[in-house]
């Protein structure tokens, strides 16, 4: 490159230079910028638990859980991001209590009498097993990572569709006793005439459900594997938001004796049911194309004597 020695010459020069160098930041800041994805794959496990109240009871189930799924993440910047996907997970829960009290309210016998039944189930032991497909809808944020750092923080929180499949529940449930007393408000009369008490009741069916919504948030570790490649790790608590039950309710004034004692499980009975699941999850991602850069290159700086990129426009340059 052979400079004109004129003063206004090489100003003239240097300023291409410079409008060059900037072309050149102002393309790569709006390339890392540009609208990203991460495709994933995730697998969970944890507790699950159903959260239920009667009468005489609210508290907490125990069982386990297992997940499965992909997705997709959208950043629409470095830090901020939506992650929508597919997940199967099955929930396998337990609940025991030695007493169980229950009331079914504002009841009429066939003579026309008003009265309340209530209910106390003894030594009463349930097992579910349900089976959903589900839709998360999540925002996700995420710290931003020095140059020579691999390790950052990201936290997700939204809802989680539920769908159970075939919309059934399958159970076991056995209790040991079941004992009902009437009470008919117009007499301040309470009696076991014509309800009394019932022993033992052990049997396996399946329960309808409806779909349920879940909140859901997570907090954990992203770490960089390769350039395109990450490993999250997090640990979750999902709640549900709905009763997935509350359709299905049953009246406990037909459990007066054993062949009138169906569906006994705490779907049925029970005032109110939630699911909650907590656990951790490792989900392993894969970064589209246009993914943005955590730390952006520095553009090369043109050496003096060096052809410039840019030709036609400085007639200095030959």
């Amino acid at each position: 490159m052979i400079l004109n020695k004129n003063t206004g010459q090489k100003t003239t020069c240097l300023s291409v230079k410079l409008t060059t160098v900037l072309i050149v930041m102002s393309s790569l800041h709006m390339s890392a910028q540009r609208p990203s994805g991460e495709l994933s794959v995730f697998g969970g496990w944890g507790l699950s638990a159903l959260q239920f109240e009667t009468l005489s009871t609210h508290k907490f189930t125990d069982g386990v859980g297992q997940y499965l799924g992909a997705g997709f993440t959208f950043f629409f910047d470095r830090q901020l991001a939506i992650h929508v996907g597919g997940e199967y997970g099955q929930f396998e829960i337990s609940a025991k209590a030695n007493e169980l009290r229950t009331l079914t309210a504002g009841l009429t016998n066939v003579h026309g009498q008003r009265f309340d039944l209530y209910t106390t189930l003894h030594d009463y032991e349930e097992y579910h097993e349900t089976r959903c497909l589900s839709i998360p809808v999540l925002l996700q944020l995420q710290t931003k990572r020095a140059s020579n750092s691999k390790t950052g923080f990201y936290a997700l929180g939204g809802i989680k569709i539920n769908i159970p499949l075939s919309f059934t529940s399958d159970y076991n449930s056995s209790v040991q006793s079941l004992h009902n007393v009437a009470y008919y408000p117009d007499f301040d009369l309470w009696t076991t005439a014509g309800f009394g008490h019932t022993e033992g009741r052990t049997q396996s069916e399946s329960f309808d459900i409806d779909p349920f919504v879940m909140a859901t948030l997570e907090m954990g570790l992203k770490l960089r594997i390769s350039e395109d490649v990450f490993l999250y790790m997090g640990a979750f608590f999902d709640y549900g938001l709905n009763d997935p039950a509350r359709n299905t309710r049953t009246s406990l004034s037909n459990y007066t004796a054993p062949e009138s004692l169906p569906d006994l499980t705490l779907l049925a009975f029970a005032d109110r049911i939630n699911i909650a699941a907590m656990g951790v999850k490792i989900r392993l991602t894969f970064t589209t194309a246009s993914t943005p850069k955590d730390d952006v290159p520095k553009p090369r700086a043109i050496p003096p004597g060096a052809r410039p990129m840019v030709r036609g426009h400085c007639p200095h340059y030959r």
